[in-house]
């Protein structure tokens, strides 16, 4: 019978980045939080305790997104959401149209999104009109805005 080798090691089921951004928006103004404090803040908002690993994994991950901006102050980093996130200051890419395919696949919408397609969170899907045929929705997929429309079941 084979040895076991330690114990097994476990997955962490935390979002981290989403609780991460939220204490950032939560920081007064534009003040910039340290790390510790990130980690606490986004315990607190989650609900349950996000290891240490993985907050520091989701910082160098948002940092590389350009999300977050970060400045070393001594020992310890400070972080803070970039000031161009979420004003529309940077160009934001065009809507892809997804290809007609007949029966399962979402059809071409010709119409003009809704402002609230702007305001969609990364996975978040908004209803823009239900149809007597066909149902029209727009989602954020991976940060790409997807505008779609279904055939109306049957």
């Amino acid at each position: 019978m084979p040895k076991r080798s330690g114990k097994a090691k476990q997955r962490t089921r935390h979002s981290a980045r989403k609780w991460i951004i939220k204490a950032l928006e939560g920081a007064k103004g534009s003040a910039a939080m340290r790390t510790s404090e990130i980690m606490k803040r986004a315990s607190q908002l989650s609900g349950s305790e996000i290891p240490g690993y993985s907050v520091y994994q989701a910082l160098r991950t948002l940092v590389k997104r350009e999300i977050v901006a970060a400045k070393r102050e001594g020992r310890e980093f400070s972080y803070r959401l970039k000031a161009s996130r979420g004003k529309g200051t940077a160009p934001s890419p065009a809507p892809t149209l997804s290809a007609p395919i007949p029966a399962v696949a979402p059809v071409a919408v010709a119409a003009a999104p809704s402002p609230i397609v702007h305001t969609l969170a990364p996975g978040e899907v908004a209803i823009l009109h239900v149809g007597d045929t066909h149902i029209e929705a727009a989602s954020n997929v991976h940060g790409k805005l997807v505008l779609e429309r279904h055939r109306r079941p049957t």
